[in-house]
């Protein structure tokens, strides 16, 4: 492969891997969990969000089981924010950071009334068959309190009821 092959060969990669983020938050603002977590993860990967209801994840299996188990009915509308990605590919594989900031709004609340979390994704990716997917997830959250914050939101609803 000539030098300048391999060159466009990485921005084609780099454009693949902004898709596949890309892809992340739609599937996932979407609402289709099932759907995200089999076209986000390799079949081994791992997604590791501690402190949360989600734990450490192992597999995709599960990662779509904890996701459709912990969000289906959980939320009016979400959104997710995949910022300042950063990404170093050699070959088929690749490793980067990703800012994440999380907004929703729990599921019987008005939209004033949502929560806020953010969070640094250090990021595992994987060339496969199908296109790049994520190996591998560890976050780390920076900002917000996602499942204090829920729990607040849905007290507060209920007091205001009475």
């Amino acid at each position: 492969m000539s030098d300048l092959e391999a060159r466009i060969k990485l921005i084609e990669d780099r454009i693949a891997l902004e898709d596949l983020l890309a892809r992340y938050r739609n599937l996932a603002d979407d609402l289709k969990f099932a759907e995200w977590a089999d076209a986000m993860f390799t079949e081994d990967a791992v997604f590791d969000i501690p402190r949360t209801v989600y734990g450490c994840q192992n597999g995709r299996g599960e990662i779509k089981a904890n996701s459709v188990g912990n969000n289906t009915g959980s939320w009016e509308d979400t959104m997710h924010l995949m910022i300042n990605p950063e990404f170093n590919i050699d070959g088929d594989t690749a490793r980067g950071t990703v800012d994440m900031l999380f907004y929703a709004v729990p599921k019987g609340m008005h939209a004033t009334s949502y929560i806020f979390d953010g969070a640094r994704y250090a990021m595992s990716y994987r060339r496969t068959k199908d296109g790049w997917r994520i190996s591998r997830i560890e976050a780390k959250f920076l900002l917000g309190g996602l499942a204090e914050r829920a729990a607040f939101l849905r007290a507060l609803a209920e007091r205001n009821k009475k």
